[in-house]
């Protein structure tokens, strides 16, 4: 298809206060943490790309990772 993608977004069974730790003692810096109460951290890897990575199932207010409100 010759199609490359602009965005990747990854999910993880791990709470956002785990991956902000993983991040922290990784050295990767966090952005924009609207994302937070619904369950997503925003990676910045080498002050170029940003990556969400979204907890699944967080919150009574999100399904599988995926927020409904």
């Amino acid at each position: 298809m010759k199609i490359q993608p602009k965005d990747l977004d990854f999910a993880t069974t791990a709470t956002p206060d785990q991956m902000k730790e993983m991040f922290t003692t990784e050295g990767i810096r966090m952005i924009n943490t609207k994302g937070e109460k619904h369950g997503t951290v925003t990676a910045r890897i080498n002050d170029k790309e940003n990556f969400e990575v979204c907890s699944l199932l967080y919150g009574k207010d999100t399904l599988f990772g995926i927020g409904f409100w």
